[in-house]
């Protein structure tokens, strides 16, 4: 079981390019702005409501796939398949039937190699070093889903009795439920042909694409009927969880899908890597009911692997120093709509990492998540997030939250629903070469609140709570059509007030703020503790403050016509042209929009 842990020194790291050198953000101005960097969503969706009043979401899903993968198979490895038996030896002739009977039988430092197929069972505790991977080129689905028959027409519904699983359906705070989803915490999921299905909480509200767990009558509801297909419901809690002497442990090339763990951190997520050193590569992590990963522990990688559809987050974190995240995809975070509102509870983001020291985040694709992409939170010290493509995300884009030493730099950052880049309550912390755009609330915002810290061993690193250095240069912030706020805002939420912008914002120059028109407000920052100010004009602002030094500003009329664009590319909309990202603006755009010099389109694609 999951234990309350504590933070563990860091690993070193190699350094980490900032990207500093001077240009054009990462994108000449964001009347280049971008939609479609990272793809369409898996499928159309269309939207109904349950007599409950309960949202129904109907999408067609593509088979979900595991990245390719082809590890090199060491010499003396065991052997698992679902037409084995677990009375063979485990070679490649005569293969395990389970994983965890390969596990079990391992010796400490082996690997186990897992042919295509579907396992459905749980390893519980891994206590040794193993490396589970996939045979080369095939997909190997661990799955906590279990198939259902026996179903009774009832009415319009139909009943499956007898029906019991290992969940835990009290395992969530109140505080993080979404009234608008009542279901949210329940860890069950039920899939008909691979589609999944909508809870609610009665028999009585029950229609098409719905199911219903009685928990009391051990009884299984559902609103479709069955007959002639396929139906899958989660059984198990967790697939994994490495402790203790695992350290090192590899899973490579493995996907995980349809588990029940608690949004309760008690069994916090699918795969738990509750040990130092571990890999995971080349995974996928699908469909649990709330985390797809939790890493707990120092030294973990995590790379060019797949986050989709997960429950709550895809990707959890805590005391995870020296943990580096890179070449992955985080993607429909949160379908469970837990609450994002403020609160003791909040912690729904595709990326959410807390309490940890020399993280690095860098080349994921972060998009269309219901929730906020990418969210660093709670004395987090000496992170890196740079080069990363966050998008269309409901709430912020990248947040970086009552820590300190915050390296931001070379991110696109577009059509997320609040803020692009939100700084609150951090320190030291520098927002370089960064393109925004279209964010819903501002494309970046400095803030501080009334939270202080009053650990003296944080204090020393510099993490205070209070938001100050944090320095702004060379990024592109550009309005679009959805958006409300300042280019630039900045406020003390604190009552009594206690910081000016100009005291939480060290240094700002070399940016470019594009608008739409002049209706965009370009900058609203605390100008005294008083009152704040607001800037039509970045010449105005320039002559108030004798800040953004070497800014300029550009007018896109075209922005809120927004095209679609195909995967990886940037569409220029004064122009109509499409790019590759990491692709030169052509001189004659640039000239026509008054920029100089070499400048590129966003950071390159995060595939290897």
């Amino acid at each position: 079981m999951f234990q309350p842990l504590r933070a563990l020194p860091a690993r070193a790291r190699s350094q980490i390019s900032s990207g500093r050198s001077k240009r054009i953000a990462v994108m000449a101005t964001a009347s280049i702005l971008s939609l479609g960097v990272v793809g369409a969503p898996r499928g159309s969706a269309a939207t109904t409501t349950t007599p409950g009043g309960s949202s129904v979401v109907t999408r067609t899903y593509a088979t979900p796939r595991i990245p390719d993968s082809a590890f090199t198979i060491s010499a003396g490895a065991e052997y698992v398949s679902p037409s084995g038996s677990d009375a063979n030896p485990g070679s490649i002739d005569a293969p395990f039937l389970t994983i965890g009977h390969a596990v079990a039988a391992a010796r400490p430092g082996a690997t186990i190699v897992v042919r295509a197929g579907t396992y459905r069972e749980s390893l519980g505790s891994i206590t040794k070093r193993v490396t589970i991977q996939a045979y080369p080129h095939e997909q190997v689905w661990m799955k906590g889903s279990v198939p259902v028959d026996g179903f009774v027409a009832s009415g319009s519904v139909w009943v499956k009795e007898g029906w019991t699983d290992q969940l835990c359906h009290t395992c969530f705070p109140r505080a993080a439920i979404d009234p608008s989803y009542p279901a949210a915490g329940l860890p069950d999921q039920v899939f008909v042909d691979d589609q999944p299905q909508t809870q609610v909480l009665s028999s009585q509200q029950l229609v098409p694409g719905t199911f219903y767990v009685d928990t009391q009558h051990h009884d299984l509801w559902l609103g479709s009927d069955p007959t002639d297909h396929a139906v899958e419901a989660t059984y198990y809690p967790i697939a994994m969880q490495f402790n203790g002497a695992a350290s090192g442990s590899q899973l490579l090339g493995i996907g995980v899908s349809e588990y029940g763990p608690e949004f309760d951190y008690r069994v916090p997520a699918m795969v738990v890597a509750n040990t130092t050193n571990l890999t995971f590569e080349n995974d996928a992590f699908d469909w649990s009911a709330s985390r797809g990963l939790s890493v707990l522990r120092a030294g973990a990688v995590v790379e060019r692997s797949s986050f989709l559809d997960n429950g709550a987050n895809g990707l959890h974190a805590n005391t995870a120093d020296g943990l580096l995240v890179m070449y992955n995809r985080f993607a429909y975070s949160n379908y469970q709509h837990f609450s994002t509102a403020p609160s003791a509870t909040a912690s729904i983001a595709a990326v959410k990492i807390t309490s940890s020291r020399n993280v690095v985040v860098k080349k994921n694709n972060v998009d269309d998540n219901n929730s906020t992409g990418v969210w660093l939170d709670i004395n987090v010290y000496n992170a890196t997030v740079v080069d990363n493509t966050v998008v269309r995300n409901a709430v912020m884009g990248i947040m970086y939250e009552i820590s300190s030493r915050g390296l931001i730099a070379g991110n696109v950052v577009a059509d997320n629903g609040k803020d692009g880049i939100r700084i609150s309550g951090s320190t030291n912390t520098e927002i370089w070469n960064n393109t925004l755009s279209g964010n819903g609330g501002s494309q970046i915002g400095v803030y501080d609140d009334s939270r202080v810290q009053h650990d003296a061993r944080f204090r020393k690193l510099g993490i205070t709570w209070n938001t100050t250095n944090v320095r702004a240069c060379n990024n592109v912030l550009a309005d679009g059509p959805d958006t409300t706020g300042p280019l630039f805002d900045s406020f003390d939420a604190s009552r009594p007030r206690h910081l000016t912008t100009l005291q939480m914002v060290s240094a700002d120059r070399d940016n470019m703020f594009v608008r739409s028109g002049p209706t965009t407000t370009l900058a609203s920052w605390q100008t005294t503790l008083r009152s704040t100010t607001q800037w039509p004009t970045l010449a105005a602002l320039q002559a108030a403050t004798g800040r953004e030094q070497g800014s300029s500003t550009a007018t896109d009329p075209g922005l809120g016509a927004v095209p679609q664009s195909s995967a990886g590319q940037f569409v220029l909309h004064t122009s109509g042209l499409a790019l590759p990202l990491g692709a030169a603006l052509p001189p004659g755009v640039a000239a026509a929009m008054g920029v100089s010099g070499p400048v590129h389109l966003g950071a390159p694609d995060p595939a290897p």
